[in-house]
């Protein structure tokens, strides 16, 4: 069976600055649903942030880019959590642990009759990592995660 995904990837930002390692056991998380297509309509203003990473190479096919779910979760050391996904995929979100002063996370995506997708990637805190490359009517689903501790703090210490 053809799978849906054009591509999977991820996209590292780095804070300007270094960040403390972190010693939280506990991390919250934003987690973003972009919808990307080649419509003409710009960046929607709450993903401006974003206008950069979304000029680069593998996002640079697409002129739009628009937020159609944004949803926090607060992901404990270790344990794996259910994503609140659009309608028939699934999603986890786990908190693997700490790599230097990066926070290691690992994000699967899912469709039914689609291997899951696994992404394992690094994110300094505040930064997003990016997976994208499901197909919806008229472009791609891009999926944003962008960490910071518990309190909603950038730096985690």
């Amino acid at each position: 069976m053809k799978r849906s995904i054009l591509a999977a990837m991820i996209g590292f930002c780095t804070l300007l600055g270094a960040a403390p390692a972190p010693a939280a056991s506990a991390i919250r998380c934003d987690v973003l649903t972009i919808e990307a297509s080649r419509l003409g309509g710009g960046i929607e203003t709450p993903l401006l942030p974003y206008a950069p990473i979304f000029k680069q190479k593998p996002f640079d096919g697409f002129d739009t880019f628009k937020l159609v779910g944004k949803k926090t979760y607060e992901l404990s050391l270790g344990k794996s959590h259910t994503l609140e996904v659009p309608a028939g995929m699934s999603g986890k979100l786990l908190f693997k642990g700490l790599m230097g002063k990066r926070l290691e996370l690992r994000l699967t995506l899912s469709k039914p009759g689609i291997k899951p997708v696994k992404i394992d990637g690094l994110a300094s805190p505040g930064a997003p990592l990016f997976a994208a490359g499901f197909k919806v009517p008229g472009g791609i689903l891009v999926f944003g995660v962008v960490c910071t501790d518990k309190s909603g703090e950038i730096i985690l210490n």
